[in-house]
Parts: structure tokens; sequence; C-alpha cells
């Protein structure tokens, strides 16, 4: 039943919409401070031609499980995470090294419910519309702001708290 779908609707026509719309994502993750893409990422790329709606990301200093329970729990959008069965090329792009990977493995037996780190997928396909990619990187982009402008508080507390230190014990040199 779903191939009678597609070739009725065309699948040139769906591979189409599917270029468009993933163009228009990666485009919108791009402009979004501190999210990095893997894979082709240039529209204009004749190899772009040969990419499908799906798009590889990371967040700086979020790990993926966490992009994906938050755009799960704002909006109810869903997205993969983890290494995507390509376990080797994402540990590599993630700089995870052979003795860290043995040691995750280690970590894995003893403390199943430690999370390692991986990187978020995007899927796109014929359900997808425009108004759900804008809401994606609407959503991203306010995690990413809230992920830095939380990283800025944690550093204000810290100097605040370092500065404090300072005067009392400036205040309290005998020199003074």
């Amino acid at each position: 039943k779903a191939m009678v779908l597609l070739l009725r609707v065309g699948l040139g026509l769906i591979r189409e919409e599917e270029r468009i719309l993933t163009a228009k994502t990666i485009q919108g993750l791009s402009e979004i401070k501190g999210i990095q893409l893997y894979g082709f990422t240039d529209p204009q790329s004749p190899q772009f031609d040969h990419k499908g709606g799906v798009i590889v990301f990371s967040l700086n200093g979020i790990f993926a499980d966490k992009i994906a329970k938050e755009l799960a729990i704002r909006r109810g959008i869903g997205i993969r995470y983890g290494c995507h069965c390509a376990h080797i090329l994402i540990k590599h792009l993630v700089g995870v090294g052979p003795f860290l990977e043995r040691f995750q493995h280690l970590m894995a037996i003893l403390f199943p419910v430690i999370k390692f780190p991986g990187l978020a997928r995007v899927s796109l396909g014929i359900g997808n519309t425009k108004e759900e990619i804008d809401e994606l990187l609407r959503v991203l982009a306010d995690i990413s702001r809230n992920r830095i402008n939380n990283n800025k508080d944690v550093e204000g507390k810290i100097n605040d708290f370092i500065k404090a230190r300072a005067m009392k014990v400036y205040e309290a040199s005998p020199d003074n």
C-alpha cells in the first residue's frame, strides 16, 4: 500500500519536496550558534543531489539525547540520537578514541543508565512541512540560546564569587 501511494504521488515530486525541505533545514541549522552539521551541507553542490532528507548534527555542550528530550518535551518533535548504526564513524566524529571507547564500554556494563556522546539526526520526508521545519529551528535556537545563557549565568556567578572573596581578602589585608 505504501508503494502504491508513493507511486501515485510520484517519486520525482517526493524527491524534489524532500530536497527543498532538506536545504531549508540545513540553512536554518547552520545559522544557529553552536550547531555543527555533518555530511553534505551545500545545496548548490552536485553531491547534494544524492543527499536524502537525513541531517546529522550536534549542539555544543549538549548530549544528543538531551536535545531529543528537549525537542520532544517542548513541541512534540521527534528526532533520533546516538550512533545511528555507524558507531566507528560517530565515535570518530565526536572525538572518542580507542581507549575512551573501551572505558565507555566498561562503564556501560557497570552503569547502564549512563549516557554517552552521540549525534542528533533529523529525518525529513513526505509528511513534513515548511512550518514544521520553522518550528524545529525555532526550538533548537531556543535550546542553544538557553544553553549559552545558562553557561554565561554560571560564569557570572563564579566571577561574582571570586570578586567577593578577593574583596574580603584585600579588605582584611593588614596593609590597608
